[in-house]
């Protein structure tokens, strides 16, 4: 729960600095339709960042009060993963 709080005050700040969160990190470097979090962030990583799926709408208007379209929040909320899981399968 901590670190979901840490998530959206970074959001926030980087809000209120007219930056995008995680930007730096992800979603400038290797670009939008690379960044996201997949299924691994539910407790098979310590320290554990979510604790059920019902708080990512928290951390969903996080990034949108952020900065972020609602498209690029639905590509980092699962859709790339989405994409790029259906394309390794097909």
């Amino acid at each position: 729960m901590a670190l979901l709080r840490n998530a959206i005050a970074v959001a926030d700040d980087a809000r209120k600095r007219g930056r995008h969160p995680f930007g730096a990190l992800v979603a400038d470097v290797v670009g939008m339709a690379h960044a996201g979090l997949g299924i691994h962030m539910l407790g098979s990583i310590s320290p554990q960042v979510f604790t059920s799926y019902s708080q990512w709408p928290a951390l969903a208007a996080a990034l949108l009060k952020a900065g972020f379209t609602s498209v690029e929040t639905g590509q980092i909320l699962g859709g790339n993963y989405r994409r790029a899981f259906e394309a390794t399968m097909a």
